[in-house]
């Protein structure tokens, strides 16, 4: 399907590589995938829906764990509580 997009979207666009017959190769080549998909037994597709969720489980505690913006912003947050427990400290006095 990117083919033909690009194909429409940038056609003075150049390609290393050229599909043949371009409406009609993407568009055979999608069918049969939708072809082979569908007729994948259900429990096939059980199994693909609870790995999917598994790995984007483990996509988003990974990307939180691990993000500078997160841990940039969880910094900045933890300066802005120190200092309002400062102000509070200085009238408590």
């Amino acid at each position: 399907m990117g083919v033909l997009i690009l194909r429409r979207t940038q056609p003075n666009m150049r390609r290393a590589f050229r599909t043949p017959l371009v409406p009609v190769v993407p568009i055979l080549a999608a069918l049969v995938c939708l072809y082979l998909m569908v007729s994948l037994p259900l429990i096939t597709w059980a199994r693909f829906v609870a790995w999917l969720a598994l790995g984007i489980v483990l996509y988003f505690v990974y990307g939180m764990r691990h993000s500078r913006l997160g841990r940039r912003l969880l910094e900045e947050e933890e300066s802005v509580i120190g200092r309002e427990v400062e102000e509070v400290s200085r009238r408590d006095r």
